[in-house]
């Protein structure tokens, strides 16, 4: 077993890891998430952690551009992006730009492009030319060369699909990620801890948002998720999910101690997207804290704090929990839908006045349905036919119904 410290991108690039290593990134070094080596989490037991007191280290993807060109005709200023059909994300001055989504050409988006900021959640507007892969911007106020523009260049963070067990991954910020913040599949019993994930996702072809914190789908069995902290998410803070086209079962996930602000889609997302008998069951998310900002910053589609989905047919979705959850500005604190399963939300609230969002129902899935919910404050979204009030705890193991 070897331990490793690296002290900067190029060091931490040449790491190739063993069974049992640990790789200690140091405090307040920013690393780039391009110098992450592609194997570095595929042996068993290897540690990704920090040395050192203070700031935690950071995976970036972002890269600091000053190259723009104005267009006068259309009062916006360009750069070419890299080249890939799916653009992360821009920051101005540390803010990540309203989305704007690409409408054939930029005589055409140019004019539902705006100037101006929105407190914390945007600042100004970009859009994306999903053909020639174009970033366009125009600033808040002013000029581009007044601000600091970080265009996100790196698609993960962490992304690793090999076979493997006991990955640990703790105090590490990411930030900047143009796809998904952390990415693990075919890991089982993966321990993820107090670690920051920060403006992760973009858009690609279509204006389809993307982009998750935590991802761990297919092989991921028996995951644990604790004490991290997600804000300026496109799609969801963090996922279990399958999306293969064969038939697969992921459980046994823990999702503790989140805090989760400003997403597009959900906050945790329970999800199977195929039909073709995907099964996510045993999972418990609880003591979650959440405030969306409602429309206006990305690709704001949702806003549900806690969701559990299928496309119906005969995936499914059962046994997941959730519970101490706490919502501010939401659509909906709790969406389970078509799930064809047991699911349940206990002993939370949510607060706010975002709009209702659809309500809990079966809505066609080929297997009964049952939602259970005791002592929740919900103003706002409708109940759904499907929910049962209960007078016991709820717990991912519960099979009374």
């Amino acid at each position: 077993m070897t331990i490793y410290y690296p002290q900067n991108s190029s060091e931490l690039a040449s790491i190739v890891t063993s069974a049992g290593d640990t790789v200690l990134l140091r405090s307040g070094v920013i690393y780039s998430a391009a110098s992450v080596p592609a194997g570095l989490m595929t042996p068993n037991n290897v540690t990704l952690g920090i040395t050192g007191t203070g700031e935690k280290p950071v995976i970036s993807g972002g890269v600091e551009r000053s190259d723009w060109t104005y267009d006068a005709v259309n009062n916006v200023y360009s750069r070419p992006a890299y080249g890939s059909n799916v653009l992360g994300n821009v920051t101005e001055d540390g803010i990540p730009m309203k989305h704007i989504p690409w409408n054939t050409n930029i005589a055409t988006t140019a004019p539902t492009m705006s100037s101006g900021v929105n407190g914390k959640y945007w600042s100004g507007s970009m859009t994306f030319d999903t053909v020639n892969f174009i970033v366009y911007i125009r600033p808040s106020v002013g000029l581009a060369a007044e601000h600091k523009y970080v265009v996100s260049e790196s698609l993960y963070g962490i992304n690793n699909t090999a076979t493997s067990l006991n990955p640990k991954v703790d105090s590490i910020s990411f930030t900047n990620i143009s796809r998904h913040g952390l990415t693990f599949l075919n890991k089982k019993y993966s321990r993820i801890s107090n670690c920051d994930f920060q403006v992760i996702g973009g858009m690609r072809s279509g204006g389809f948002y993307l982009g998750n914190g935590v991802e761990l789908s297919a092989g991921c069995n028996g995951a644990e998720t604790t004490d991290c902290r997600f804000w300026d998410i496109f799609d969801s803070a963090v996922t279990t999910q399958l999306y293969d086209s064969s038939p697969r079962i992921l459980s046994d996930h823990l999702w503790k101690g989140l805090e989760v602000y400003r997403y597009g889609m959900h906050g945790v997302e329970l999800s199977c997207q195929t039909l073709s008998y995907q099964y996510i069951r045993d999972v418990e998310v609880t003591d979650i804290t959440s405030e969306d900002n409602g429309l206006g910053w990305s690709g704001d589609r949702n806003g549900a704090v806690v969701t559990c989905l299928t496309q119906g047919g005969t995936s499914r979705v059962s046994h997941c929990f959730a519970s101490n959850i706490q919502g501010t500005n939401q659509k909906r604190l709790y969406l389970s839908l078509r799930t064809g399963g047991i699911n349940g939300i206990q002993n939370s609230v949510g607060i706010g006045s975002y709009g209702e969002g659809p309500r809990s129902e079966q809505f066609g899935g080929l297997y009964a349905q049952t939602d259970l919910r005791k002592n929740i404050t919900d103003n706002l979204a409708y109940v759904g036919s499907s929910w049962v009030d209960v007078t016991g705890d709820l717990s991912k193991n519960f099979t009374g119904l």
